[in-house]
């Protein structure tokens, strides 16, 4: 009997912890048609929606959604828009028929507008990759990321930024352009990758504590 719970413990657990593996999500390649560098499947190639949905192995799910702010509460939704050729996720005010940016240099973050991230289960984000190659660097540039103003200042085409953003299931994660008063410049930027892991729910918890006391138990047996 101990050997069948250990067993069975043992399968769950180690399927339960398959999905604690951090993934990546590559916007740009998926805006290049390019899947195979993200874990993340959803609909490829550059266009828009409002959400983008992207699907993950085990039921967790990624909306993203794009909004552009009037300064009131009441702010407008856009479209979450994947651009390719050294892009990524951005922001897109109008679609044509194609779902195409109209007009298309309106895809990036930009002045009032913001990205918003929401997951079905609870996530730590480990790490977020910028970009504005497709229209310059990054030089005396500020992005906000869940409210906190960060710069990507060494002038450089990208950024990473890794500082282990903990969400809650249905919790709001926004990503927005700074609106820069004193004159330096401030570029505009796409989301181009994120990597997140998902955070083992208590029954995988108790799975772990089982397996450890089906392990002792059979060693107990064996002595």
């Amino acid at each position: 009997m101990v050997k069948r719970i250990l067993i069975s413990a043992l399968l769950a657990f180690g399927f339960t912890n398959a999905y604690a593996t951090p993934l990546t999500v590559n916007f740009q390649d998926l805006a290049d048609g390019n899947v195979a560098t993200s874990d993340g499947s959803g609909d490829t190639g550059e266009r828009g929606y409002q959400p983008y949905t992207f699907s993950f192995l085990g039921g967790l799910k990624l909306t993203v959604r794009g909004y552009e702010t009037n300064g009131t509460d009441d702010d407008t939704e856009s479209y979450a828009y994947m651009d390719k050729g050294t892009a990524g996720m951005g922001v897109c005010t109008a679609l044509n028929s194609d779902s195409q940016c109209d007009p298309s240099s309106d895809d990036n973050v930009s002045s009032g507008e913001y990205l918003r991230l929401l997951f079905n289960r609870d996530v730590v984000i480990d790490s977020l990759t910028f970009n504005s190659n497709h229209d310059g660097g990054f030089l005396d540039s500020f992005i906000n990321i869940d409210g906190l103003d960060v710069s990507p200042s060494d002038g450089t085409g990208s950024k990473v930024f890794a500082a282990s953003w903990s969400l809650t299931a249905g919790d709001y994660f926004d990503i927005g352009y700074v609106d820069r008063t004193d004159g330096e410049r401030n570029s505009q930027f796409y989301l181009e990758k994120m990597v997140v892991s998902e955070v083992p729910e208590p029954s995988s918890i108790f799975l772990m504590g089982l397996t450890l006391l089906g392990l002792g138990l059979s060693r107990k047996k064996q002595k």
